[in-house]
């Protein structure tokens, strides 16, 4: 029986070794993938934890353990616990809302439809440019599309919020890995980022780009978008008690997802509130609304923001709205991370493509045409 050469060996062992490798990296993968959101959301708590972890550090004079573990009970009153209440009492709200939908809708829905037929002159004025735009505008025809638009509205939040307490177990057990994760990476996170970033073929300055990148967005769209929103939400809810519009922990759940889109933003609730309002025969609630509303708005939209995000975050407003608008029917709630994240690192690599892989032009020189010489 012949040998084969040294050469063809090694090319079979190499060729055997890399389809070991990737297959036990896509089956690595496929463990981990139910986990994803856990180990994303540690390393985001890592990012906007790092200066108060490295601060206990510098209190318990270098033992990273025992700041690790300061810094996850700091993370659990202040993270954990708030947002599970938070959750909790939502899902049931909503849950109440999609079980008594059609009872609550039917006055709102007939004093809309009511309002709707009024004799004002901007009211008369729309009807007739829904006629012209071939719109039916009879009683009937608004109470099929308003009871259409608030079916689809609960079901959405249902959808997307009712069902956390029937998964309340595997969201628990999601947060406490969370946390185990966090530990870890608090704990051997350098030793942890030098190994990960060794076994990168890419070269070390576009890997600490990626990496610097990722803490950018992180702090940017937790810490500055996630702020101002949830702020916005609360005083946005407060709203809709005191002018009695409805549930405010609900509507102050919608409203901070709205103010989480760059180009909407709360506003895309408060005006239609402002709205109902005025065809609810209340025109003066409608502009003390659409008044408190400008105030909050105005100050954590454009005052708060701006200041907690700094410019870290230099993306168009219309790509991030994509982002997490895609995001969200994606991976649901947390594709509003999820989405300006995985923008964030595809401008990054689009950038280091075009510093340094795409060839560049060569300029065309023009010349001049010759005379000929007489």
């Amino acid at each position: 029986m012949g040998v084969a050469p040294a050469g063809q060996t090694n090319r079979l062992a190499t060729a055997l070794f890399f389809a070991v490798f990737a297959a036990v990296t896509l089956l690595l993968l496929r463990m981990f993938a139910a986990f994803v959101a856990a180990l994303v959301l540690a390393a985001v708590l890592v990012v906007l934890f790092a200066p108060v972890f490295a601060r206990l550090t510098d209190l318990v004079r270098g033992r990273r353990t025992a700041a690790a573990a300061v810094t996850a009970v700091i993370v659990v009153l202040i993270v954990v616990v708030p947002v599970s209440v938070m959750l909790a009492s939502l899902s049931r709200e909503v849950v109440l809302m999609a079980g008594t939908a059609d009872a609550n809708d039917l006055p709102v829905i007939e004093q809309l439809v009511t309002a709707a037929q009024g004799t004002s002159p901007i009211l008369v004025r729309l009807r007739g440019l829904a006629g012209v735009a071939g719109l039916d505008t009879t009683p009937d025809a608004l109470r099929r599309s308003f009871l259409a638009v608030s079916n689809a509205v609960t079901e959405v939040l249902y959808r997307e919020i009712g069902g956390i307490a029937s998964n309340a177990l595997r969201i628990l057990l999601m947060f406490a890995l969370m946390i185990v994760v966090m530990l870890a990476l608090l704990t051997d996170g350098p030793r942890l980022k030098a190994y990960l970033l060794d076994l990168s073929p890419l070269p070390n300055h576009q890997e600490e780009m990626l990496v610097s990148r990722f803490a950018a967005i992180s702090r940017a769209v937790f810490l500055g978008n996630g702020v101002a929103s949830v702020l916005q939400g609360i005083a946005g809810g407060l709203g809709f008690v005191l002018f009695d519009l409805g549930s405010g922990f609900v509507w102050g759940a919608v409203i901070a997802f709205f103010a989480f889109l760059p180009i909407l933003g709360a506003a895309g609730v408060a005006v239609p509130a402002a709205a109902y309002l005025y065809l609810d025969g209340r025109p003066g609630a409608a502009v003390a609304f659409l008044a408190y509303s400008v105030v909050y708005i105005g100050v954590f939209e454009y005052g708060l923001k701006p200041r907690l995000i700094g410019g870290q975050a230099k993306m168009s407003g219309v790509l991030i709205f994509l982002a997490i608008l895609s995001g969200v029917s994606l991976f649901g709630l947390l594709g509003l991370f999820y989405g300006p994240l995985v923008l964030a690192m595809f401008l990054t690599l689009a950038e280091i493509y075009k510093r340094e892989y795409r060839e560049p032009s060569i300029p065309v020189e023009r010349v001049a045409p010759t005379v000929p010489e007489s």
